[in-house]
């Protein structure tokens, strides 16, 4: 037996139906749905709907052109313009899926996964069971894959992969055998590696940097980043290099409700060169770096702003490629800021890396410098 059903009372109806809502069915047991029309065939207990088809069950939402329920097997079958949305937020697109009447879990042909964070992957197939999706053949990219207007465009990077596991429950979205796409050059990574699904940064270790210097020959550095907390990280990244002896680094990040800091350094181990390059040097010894910047806010008007820098000696900091600034800035200031009154209140200090530098002119040069740049000459 066939029935149809119009529009405005196609989710009425569908509920209404014996095979559809059992008696002692709870309520997260019923699928809300609507559609321009429905189609009800009782032998075979089937449903079909037609037209800008919305089903919702448990937080996960579908959207389609048509929807084919069989009510004996559980299975849904969506075409036309699927979308998918999940409770945790992430939207995918298909051609054709096919659902347990869950609708969450499934596959689904020819597909495109939007994430929480704004990430994009796009697979050939794809199935998801319970929270986790599997996707194959996938290319992934947090790039914008369309311009501004809404045209096609291709991303700066991307990763291929033969195989994409998102699970929520880790925060993570997994590759197996992936390669890296940059600039239109396909590039090779690690067998197996991570990226974090959502915005917020995830435990790991952090892609591989490699260099090639005349002062440390070939480098290569592993970070490894440490999510304390939403709003605190820390990443530790050791150096090896073929020239010299390896280094360590180190940073920490922090965001409260006083304001903002980080903190960062640099160690090592090996021959302190003379800043005079006509003077051969021989003495080893501890070099390092040390960096922390930051901004509190006190209360409304007052705030207080910190940047300091020092070196072990003047050549760590080009020797390893940290800055390129002859000269090392300290300075903490205090500015009140209302409507009618600006107070700041200063304190400077500087390091000299320059080979005629003299500690006791740097102050006085420094300060030069800075009325010059404030236009307070």
């Amino acid at each position: 037996m066939l029935m149809a059903v119009p529009a405005g009372a196609a989710a009425q109806a569908a509920a209404a139906q014996p095979a559809a809502t059992p008696a002692d069915a709870t309520p997260d047991q019923i699928v809300e749905f609507s559609a321009d029309s429905v189609t009800y065939d009782n032998d075979a207990d089937v449903v079909t709907a037609s037209g800008e088809v919305r089903m919702n069950r448990d937080g996960n939402y579908l959207a389609a052109d048509q929807v084919i329920w069989q009510r004996k097997t559980g299975q849904v079958f969506a075409r036309g313009n699927v979308v998918l949305m999940t409770p945790q937020g992430d939207k995918l697109v298909g051609d054709t899926v096919e659902l347990t009447d869950t609708l969450r879990d499934g596959t689904v042909e020819n597909l495109m996964v939007v994430l929480e964070s704004g990430a994009r992957v796009a697979a050939t197939r794809g199935t998801r069971a319970g929270n986790v999706t599997t996707l194959e053949n996938a290319i992934y990219s947090p790039c914008p894959v369309t311009t501004d207007s809404g045209c096609p465009k291709r991303p700066s990077w991307a990763i291929t992969a033969a195989k994409v596991i998102d699970d929520p429950a880790t925060g993570r979205v997994r590759f197996i055998g992936g390669r890296l796409q940059l600039f239109g050059i396909t590039l090779p990574l690690l067998p197996i590696f991570n990226v974090s699904r959502g915005k917020e940064g995830a435990t790991g270790w952090l892609a591989p940097e490699f260099s090639v210097s005349s002062k440390k020959g070939f480098e290569i550095a592993e970070p490894f980043h440490w999510q304390i907390g939403p709003n605190r990280d820390f990443t530790l990244t050791p150096h090896v290099y073929t020239g010299v002896f390896p280094a360590i680094e180190a940073k920490y990040r922090q965001l409260d409700q006083w304001g903002a800091f980080q903190l960062g350094c640099f160690l090592t181990y090996g021959t302190i060169e003379n800043i005079d390059p006509t003077v051969t040097s021989t003495k080893k010894g501890f070099r390092g770096y040390f960096e922390a910047n930051g901004k509190a806010q006190i209360d409304p008007l007052w705030s207080i702003t910190t940047s300091f820098r020092v070196a072990s000696d003047k050549t760590v900091t080009r020797r390893y490629d940290i800055t390129n600034d002859d000269r090392l800035r300290n300075v903490i200031n205090a500015e009140r800021i209302s409507p009618d009154s600006y107070i700041t209140i200063a304190g400077w200090a500087f390091e000299g890396l320059r080979a005629d530098d003299k500690q006791k002119q740097i102050f006085i040069q420094e300060m030069v410098r800075l009325s010059h740049e404030r236009g307070l000459d």
